[in-house]
């Protein structure tokens, strides 16, 4: 059975003026859409909150190493599923999306899917029922 005692964490940081990497040991892996506030970098990456986009592990002999990236801003699930639909369509190339920043593309995918929106739901209209007299 393969276990580590020896655990190191690597926390990619994509900034709006430029990304960072740094070596750290973490108390808990953080998982996908959890926030970090990294203020620390406020002054390297032009932003303090983030999101975990991405933890991968790497196994070698004698130790585990946790690859945690993370991205400027805040978790919005909504978004997440758009960006990964339009990735998943070809219509937003990695290169464009860092071109972009977040915020652009938030909305450059709410332009490209606002047509598609589904039609309003049809308003519930109860049954009428006959009403008859006891005598």
């Amino acid at each position: 059975m393969l276990q580590y005692t020896n655990v190191e964490h690597i926390v990619h940081v994509r900034g709006k003026q430029d990304g960072v990497s740094f070596l750290c040991r973490l108390p808990i892996i953080p998982r996908v859409g959890e926030g970090l506030e990294l203020w620390f970098l406020m002054g390297e990456t032009g932003e303090g909150a983030y999101y975990v986009e991405d933890v991968r592990y790497e196994l070698s002999d004698d130790k585990m190493l946790v690859i945690v990236s993370v991205r400027p801003g805040y978790f919005d699930a909504y978004f997440w599923q758009l960006r990964a639909r339009a990735k998943f369509e070809g219509k937003l190339p990695y290169e464009l999306e860092d071109e972009m920043g977040e915020y652009r593309t938030q909305d450059y995918l709410r332009k490209l899917y606002e047509s598609s929106r589904p039609a309003p739901a049809p308003t519930y209209t109860p049954p009428t029922i006959p009403f008859k007299r006891r005598r």
